[in-house]
């Protein structure tokens, strides 16, 4: 029933750029999907240098009711370019959304309608995700297994808790415990970010504005197997994009991850306080250790009164509030002069 008439059911969102050499796989990925309900692929050529256009509309002649691309023909990563809002989600019209980035793929032709039966039948999700098999760059197995060995999930609906573990990495694994090919997201749980209005969307990047946001709005359903690759490294992926940025470019991104952070406790009413409390004290330790005039400059532009309040004075037991106060007294005292000239934590 794929493309027969205009009732769609999920919109699949993919991005693409420089990827010649992996497309044509993606693409096969989306295309021999079986379902029994219609969908579209909304795909994003970032105004390639090589083939991939030419090869995306390839697909999109065999295939118009499925593939519907839209090409750049200037590169809106390296401009800032907000793609999916301006470009994408205006013109979806599913009730989920997929995922899948123009180097990897599906697996599993079941995919789609596995999730799909998953989310019809529990109401109270938001999102569907399930394993992810890495690859390497050529192609080649790797032995990873996202989410394993960091993270232990069993199959089913997952607790909060669990998920929150991963999305805060509070184990300091340094990865993320779901891969972008793997989400599968109701509609109406991420409707402020599709319809860009979601306050700390623009602080931080599109994965985990995304599963904050589904957190926020439901429960997580896992399915253990593997359905999808993940390719490490590849040409034109966003981490080998991103590593080329200037260093200033990158503190930028981190910093405004974390002050996304703060807005989101404030949008969940605290719901997930201790886990962004433990991340953001990590994280201001991290760059305090390695650039004090950084840090410096890094909370007063902030809101310093709720860095404060979180890291130190409603967390005074915290072994993150100790390390800050006893092991890097330098960072402590810079917090706390700021404090005093700033008067924005009086009593603390």
């Amino acid at each position: 029933m794929r493309g027969v008439n205009d009732n769609i059911q999920v919109s699949v969102i993919c991005l693409a750029y420089n990827h010649e050499r992996y497309i044509r796989r993606t693409l096969e990925g989306f295309v021999n999907q079986k379902t029994n309900f219609a969908f579209e692929v909304l795909i994003n050529d970032d105004a390639s240098t090589d083939d991939t256009a030419k090869i995306i509309r390839e697909y999109e002649e065999k295939y118009p009711d499925i593939i519907k691309p839209v090409y750049q023909t200037v590169n809106q990563f390296s401009n800032g370019g907000k793609i999916l809002q301006r470009f994408l989600y205006p013109k979806s019209k599913g009730k989920y959304f997929a995922w899948c980035e123009g180097d990897d793929y599906w697996s599993d032709e079941k995919k789609l309608q596995k999730q799909f039966d998953i989310m019809e039948t529990h109401p109270e999700c938001s999102i569907c995700v399930h394993k992810v098999q890495c690859i390497n760059e050529d192609g080649t197995v790797n032995e990873r297994i996202i989410p394993e060995p960091y993270y232990k999930f069993h199959g089913g609906c997952l607790s909060d808790d669990s998920v929150a573990d991963g999305l805060w990495n509070i184990c300091n694994t340094g990865n993320y415990p779901f891969q972008t090919s793997a989400y599968f997201i109701r509609r109406n749980a991420i409707l402020s970010l599709v319809e860009g209005t979601l306050p700390f969307a623009g602080y931080m990047n599109g994965d985990h504005a995304l599963m904050r946001l589904a957190l926020a709005n439901g429960h997580f359903y896992y399915i253990d197997e593997v359905m999808s690759c993940y390719r490490l490294m590849s040409i034109g992926c966003y981490t080998s994009r991103f590593q080329n940025l200037s260093q200033e470019r990158k503190f930028e991104a981190d910093v405004g991850h974390m002050a996304g952070n703060l807005i989101y406790d404030e949008y969940t009413k605290k719901r997930f306080h201790k886990w962004i409390v433990r991340r953001t004290a990590n994280f201001l330790l991290s760059i305090g250790l390695s650039d004090i005039d950084t840090m410096k400059d890094l909370l007063t532009e902030l809101n310093f009164k709720e860095i404060y309040v979180l890291i130190y004075a409603e967390n005074r037991k915290s072994v993150f509030a100790y390390a800050l106060k006893y092991r890097f007294s330098r960072v402590y005292k810079i917090i706390k002069n700021l404090s005093r000239k700033n008067s924005l934590c009086k009593g603390a």
